[in-house]
């Protein structure tokens, strides 16, 4: 990669929030994050330290980025994960990059089929490995060489959706056990309130959404556990596909802050039990 080259590769990622600048001795960490999973436009908070990296040639260039979403799972890159990405260095079939997909910045494993196609592969079964074609805007970005800091902690939203799961199944049977949504309304709270705050919410809707209400009703604390399908079409009728709000709720943890803020906000309103 020339100056020319790397200054308007700069100026493109620059321009998605990443005011990155190359350094000989130590990297730059990204406040933004680069999406492991649907691709997306990166934010707009620029360096946040400057750390050292021994690991590399002091000519290599390089940034930090913390990477978003669960789509590289498998390969052992979590949501959150810290990694150290190679600019402007050829990639390779097995490498893991920073890829810009029509404008959007995303992370994937790299590879060429056996008619010398591109392809951007996902390391988790729930996501889609895209083909890359000629009506593509597709530049690699970087390579990943190393993850420079593990998140230390697992959401509670994601732990408690493994929990919920494992108490809804009886012992050696598989056979999930029933118990109403107004039975699994957190002691000290009114269950009638609960059921008609979660109502204008959920009723109608399908999949995605009646997950993201229920994830957002668990992590305010409404239930002492997640409430089954059956329990939910129960009180609000018709919630589409049983296996689609199950797939939703075991990827609970990729709900972003932003689209849970304002369910919560509603949800943590509801009043005790008078009684």
């Amino acid at each position: 990669m020339d100056n020319k080259e790397l200054a308007d590769l700069l100026a493109d990622m620059e321009a998605h929030g990443l005011r990155v600048r190359p350094c000989e001795t130590v990297l730059p960490v990204m406040t933004s994050k680069v999406c492991c999973g649907t691709p997306t436009p990166l934010g707009d908070d620029g360096v946040e330290r400057y750390v050292p990296w021994p690991a590399l040639p002091s000519n290599v260039k390089a940034v930090i980025v913390a990477v978003e979403g669960n789509s590289m799972l498998d390969a052992g890159l979590l949501d959150g994960d810290e990694v150290v990405v190679e600019l402007g260095c050829s990639a390779h079939d097995g490498d893991i990059v920073v890829a810009c997909l029509n404008g959007e910045y995303t992370t994937k494993a790299f590879m060429l089929d056996e008619y010398g196609c591109p392809w951007l592969v996902p390391q988790n079964e729930a996501f889609e490995a895209i083909a890359i074609t000629d009506e593509m805007s597709f530049a690699i970005i970087g390579v990943v060489r190393g993850v420079y800091q593990r998140k230390s902690k697992v959401k509670a939203g994601s732990m408690m959706a493994y929990i919920n799961r494992a108490r809804q199944h009886e012992l050696g049977r598989g056979r999930p056990r029933y118990k109403s949504l107004r039975q699994l309304v957190a002691e000290g709270l009114d269950a009638d309130e609960v059921a008609e705050r979660l109502r204008p919410l959920i009723q109608g809707q399908k999949g995605k959404r009646v997950a993201l209400v229920m994830t957002c009703a668990c992590e305010a604390g409404l239930f002492i556990e997640q409430p089954t399908f059956n329990a939910l079409t129960d009180e609000f009728g018709d919630l589409g596909n049983r296996a689609g709000y199950n797939k939703q709720m075991s990827m609970s943890m990729n709900f972003t802050t932003t689209e849970k803020a304002p369910i919560l906000a509603l949800l943590k309103s509801v009043p005790a039990d008078a009684s």
